[in-house]
């Protein structure tokens, strides 16, 4: 499929440059109110405001009809200028008609997106590895894990559809001090642990136990700490129950990830442990880190709170390991766009990651690094939700944006919800049921437009690659559920007031219900 936007976009370009050769001014192409038209430019007002006076010109509308007077397309119907300066264009009739049609490929619907079609010259997908969920072993994922693993399992979703080589990794958090902790109380409460290990099923309360020891008995602190340093030095009881302690939190994490049919790799940060020394050494080569007391650290000129790349006692934390894993994303795996999806809160601790990375040599200098940060403020959720309804509760959400679950609007069959498009989806299917006619053996050149409905929806459909486009922008992946919302309710109108069945055009209503029915499927995978 093309993407309307970029076409639309280079056109305004050319025409912007040819005009106005001697600035620079990148081309704002916009959707339209469907009142006015199809889609909208606003670069005339931009350059009246910057320079208008040098170049003459008394106001924006005169400066958008110049750029207008450089577009000679035949895709447009229609093209003209407001007062205020704004451009809008109507998309013909044909030529909505002839993109629908080259979507036919045989009996087949060919909705596929060339990546090349709508990321910019300079952005490159090649290797993409996306980081989320990463809940703590020993620990009870949270909402927060929850967002993170609905919105970056979609992120990866969306590269998959593209044909781009995405690693879905799961950096779970198994190791650290909480392990010598956890590790010291199965020692000390069963001494014969590798014979008569407790139950595990409860983690949680085996970690607040734990913990409980720690806070309040000062040798039980020591000890512990003494079993996390035995622990990286691989010692064998604690490496026995550090091993029961992954594979039982694993097997309940893997719980959630089947209902939600979330495929992922187990990463943790003890993969990284015996990289630390050595990237260490590599950072202090690049004389890129400093000393704070003791500690070892990079202390950035843009952020305020340094990464402690190691402890005053020798030790290494969460920053070390984060640092770790991106050298071996970039330097071993070779990605060229390493995205983190956690909750808001860590953007200042990746972003100084990243700007020490950006110093350094490691894999691609133009590897694009990028945090997506969410808000969260939500209640519990039941197991008994439909899986549909959580995904797209989840993403419909502005990533930023603060929400709560809620059943009533969760499961509306008329708001804004899964369900919604899910009975959408099966209207559909009802149609075809009802039909008589087979519309894999209908021929493409039956479709023809005949009402504002049916170019309404036509023109929904050829916008499917423009949500693509934006999201490779900001990973704002809600993005693609407004564009399922929309698409469901602008078929709603299309069914409501175009009679599909036994009419003469229904075979060109058939081809046209074919269509939406894919991008409803695509767009719920």
């Amino acid at each position: 499929m093309e993407c309307i936007t970029k076409k639309i976009k280079t056109i305004f370009q050319n025409s912007i440059q040819k005009c106005f050769p001697s600035i620079s001014e990148d081309a704002i192409v916009t959707y339209a109110n469907l009142k006015f038209g199809h889609y909208q430019c606003n670069n005339a007002i931009n350059i009246y405001k910057k320079y208008g006076k040098e170049l003459n010109y008394e106001n924006a509308q005169k400066i958008s009809e110049f750029i207008i007077s450089n577009i000679n397309e035949t895709i447009f119907e229609e093209i003209k200028s407001s007062p205020q300066g704004f451009i809008t264009v109507k998309l013909s009739k044909d030529y909505i008609e002839t993109s629908l049609k080259k979507l036919f490929n045989g009996e087949k619907i060919d909705i596929s997106i060339n990546i090349n079609d709508i990321k910019e010259s300079n952005e490159n997908y090649g290797n993409v590895l996306v980081d989320f969920s990463s809940p703590n072993i020993a620990k009870e994922m949270h909402v927060g894990h929850l967002r993170s693993t609905i919105i970056g399992d979609s992120i990866c979703r969306v590269f998959e559809f593209l044909k781009i080589n995405t690693h879905r990794v799961n950096h779970v958090g198994d190791w650290g001090t909480q392990f010598g902790m956890i590790i010291n109380y199965i020692k000390t409460h069963y001494p014969n642990f590798k014979e008569e290990m407790p139950d595990l099923s409860n983690l949680t309360s085996l970690y607040q136990e734990s913990k409980k020891m720690y806070d309040a008995d000062k040798e039980f602190e020591k000890s512990s700490k003494e079993n996390a340093i035995k622990l990286q030095n691989n010692d064998e009881d604690c490496k026995f129950v550090w091993n029961k302690l992954c594979e039982s939190s694993k097997k309940e994490f893997d719980k959630l990830y089947n209902i939600l049919d979330i495929k992922l790799e187990y990463v943790g940060e003890s993969f990284y442990v015996p990289m630390l020394s050595t990237v260490l050494d590599l950072l202090k080569e690049s004389k890129l880190l400093t000393n704070i007391g003791d500690a070892i650290c990079y202390q950035s000129e843009n952020f305020k709170v340094p990464l402690f790349l190691q402890k005053s006692n020798g030790g290494y934390g969460y920053d070390s390991t984060d640092v770790a894993a991106l050298y071996y994303r970039l330097t071993q795996l070779n990605c060229n766009c390493v995205i983190y999806v956690t909750d808001i809160g860590q953007l200042t601790h990746f972003e100084t990651i990243f700007d020490l990375i950006k110093k350094t040599n490691w894999g691609d200098k133009n590897a694009k690094l990028m945090h997506v940060g969410f808000d969260v403020d939500i209640d519990q959720l039941s197991e008994s939700l439909c899986v549909s309804a959580i995904k797209y509760f989840d993403l419909k959400q502005h990533r930023n944006s603060d929400y709560k679950f809620s059943y009533d609007n969760m499961l509306n069959v008329k708001g804004n919800t899964g369900i919604y498009i899910i009975y959408g989806y099966s209207r559909i299917c009802s149609i075809f049921r009802k039909s008589t006619i087979n519309v894999e053996d209908i021929s493409k050149d039956e479709l023809s437009l005949t009402s504002i409905y049916e170019i309404n929806l036509g023109l929904h459909i050829l916008k499917f690659p423009d949500i693509f486009y934006y999201i490779l922008k900001n990973m704002l992946v809600h993005k693609l559920a407004e564009y399922m919302y929309d698409l469901t309710t602008t078929f709603t109108a299309f069914y409501e007031n175009c009679k599909v069945l036994n009419n003469e055009n229904e075979k060109s209503r058939l081809l046209l219900c074919s269509i939406t029915k894919s991008l409803l499927k695509v767009g719920n995978f």
